[in-house]
């Protein structure tokens, strides 16, 4: 069954040895090169899995990973059956969504001190389930070490944050728990900055 269409990939729930599964499959683009195409969608197939997979060294939840096939350019994995954080944070009491802010604090900074970029921090990416915050969808994703990179990540997840809800003091929760990677200050202070250029382009 089709759940999503965007505009990189359909996302369709299945089965996967009679348990209910998501599968991802990358969608082509008719307006690249056919062999291009191609080229990229089953290397983006192959870095999405292998970030899913890292971060899970550094304690980060994702969904399991059931299945790959490179050439169909398909993910079959875990079909997380949560409450987007997206569609709860404004609901929830000031004690849970500052809990839960923190434990996405917490995520993003494992990720950026190992270098790892999700590429689409959006609170429609972030699931709630058994007291855990899994990061799905990192098409978008990639290993970067440069500062700039952590900022944009930063800064999309602050636009999600303020733009889908009222709570605009969550994001200072997210902030807090992000302290943890230890160039915090330097990539916070990129976030700013490029939060201001954009109010003049």
């Amino acid at each position: 069954m089709l759940l999503k269409r965007g505009a990189e990939a359909e996302i369709h729930l299945t089965e996967f040895l009679g348990r209910e599964a998501i599968a991802k499959l990358r969608v082509p683009k008719t307006y690249r090169n056919k062999k291009i195409d191609e080229v990229l969608r089953k290397n983006r197939t192959k870095s999405e899995v292998r970030l899913m997979s890292e971060v899970k060294k550094y304690g980060v939840s994702t969904p399991i990973i059931y299945d790959v096939s490179v050439d169909e350019y398909m993910i079959v994995m875990q079909y997380i059956n949560g409450e987007r954080i997206k569609d709860i944070l404004n609901s929830v009491s000031e004690k849970k969504r500052k809990k839960i802010c923190y434990m996405i604090g917490e995520s993003v900074g494992k990720m950026h001190t190992n270098n790892i970029i999700h590429g689409d921090l959006t609170t429609s990416n972030m699931i709630l389930l058994n007291d855990k915050i899994f990061f799905i969808d990192f098409g978008l994703g990639e290993k970067n070490s440069e500062i700039e990179a952590k900022g944009v990540d930063l800064h999309v997840m602050m636009e999600g944050f303020e733009g889908e809800n009222s709570e605009v003091d969550a994001f200072g929760y997210v902030l807090d728990a992000y302290k943890q990677y230890d160039k915090k200050d330097i990539v916070v202070k990129r976030m700013h900055e490029i939060s201001r250029r954009g109010r003049y382009t």
